[in-house]
């Protein structure tokens, strides 16, 4: 019986992978039989498959080879082979920090838990200086008791500790379901966390131990430069989990809590749309903008500068040519 399938989407880091998945093998205090490291290679044009060959007689390691067709496909393909009870997303250039399974396996034999949550840390690449220091922290008022998940996300929310990163938790497999990674976008998941906590209310523990290790390099797809596929994955968020999610919440809390996520995406993409100068994502933004209420500036405990700055950001008023409707952006006065 497989507790936990590791998928690891793999393309051109044979510099990397052997760190990845030996920081899974290392692992102290844990019986390895209980895991499966599923490394999907999205073809890749480097040694990295070569580099693999080391682990040929290890019974826990598949690998598995297909043409490039991205990672949200090759994603969904370890879901598909995976034979654990948990699924674990690892990206080929990072690691998990020593010790930290016998954590996650001694919550998940003690609670019925359908995901877990965990914060992160982040190290440079040997050949990377940057300035920029994400944080992957939770906040104490979302950890270490069991709630709902539309629950963990609106205290998420609620005092700035959400981040989609589907490396930052583990989750039951039967949850992949209608639920698969959107391909051939950037920022897919936007939508595929989001449909994790909101589909269906499910039991979530978090804890702020420092499991996951991001290894930050200047050529990773994350780090990319502005471009027009960026300001797409960012459209196609907003567009979706407004009309999926956002008219269907039920509760005050939630929507405030989908509002304000929703209003940061635009904010992010109507940046990037910005820098590459497309009026088109910007229009588009700005319709979904004007739909959530632009004069909504309320008082919660959440929202305190960062709401405001984000309405402040695009304010959108409609003119009408050539008999259409279309969305200029002007700031807050």
């Amino acid at each position: 019986m497989k507790i936990v399938s590791f998928v690891i989407p793999l393309y051109n880091t044979e510099k990397y992978i052997v760190d990845c998945i030996d920081s899974i093998l290392e692992q102290k205090a844990i019986d390895l039989t209980f895991i499966e490291i599923i490394v999907v290679d999205d073809g890749s044009t480097d040694n990295s498959l070569s580099v693999l060959e080391k682990y040929n007689e290890n019974e826990s390691i598949t690998i598995i080879k297909k043409s490039n067709s991205g990672i949200s496909l090759t994603r969904n393909l370890g879901v598909e082979r995976a034979k654990g009870d948990y699924i674990f997303f690892l990206d080929s250039d990072d690691k998990i920090a020593p010790g930290s399974l016998a954590k996650i396996f001694n919550i998940l034999n003690n609670g019925n838990i359908d995901i877990l949550f965990f914060a992160g840390s982040v190290f440079y690449d040997i050949d990377t200086t940057n300035s920029f220091m994400p944080i992957y922290e939770r906040a104490r008022q979302t950890c270490n008791s069991i709630m709902s998940s539309s629950d963990f996300f609106i205290k998420s929310i609620k005092y700035r500790s959400f981040f989609v990163q589907p490396c930052m938790y583990v989750f039951k497999k039967y949850l992949f379901e209608g639920n698969e990674f959107i391909p051939n976008i950037l920022h897919e998941d936007n939508l595929f966390t989001i449909g994790l906590l909101l589909n269906k209310d499910v039991n979530v523990f978090c804890i702020n131990d420092k499991i996951y290790q991001r290894r930050i390099r200047s050529n990773s797809i994350m780090t990319s430069a502005h471009s027009e596929k960026n300001a797409d994955g960012y459209l196609y968020s907003v567009k979706n989990i407004y009309y999926r999610y956002y008219d269907k919440a039920g509760s005050s809390s939630k929507f405030k809590a989908l509002r304000f996520f929703i209003l940061k995406l635009i904010k992010c993409g109507y940046v990037i749309s910005d820098e590459i100068n497309s009026n088109y994502h910007k229009t588009e933004l700005a319709k979904i903008y004007n739909q959530l209420n632009p004069n909504w500036i309320e008082r919660w405990r959440f929202n305190s500068g960062s709401v405001y700055r984000i309405a402040r950001f695009i304010k959108v008023r409609y003119y009408y040519l050539s008999g259409r409707f279309l969305s200029l952006t002007r700031f807050l006065k």
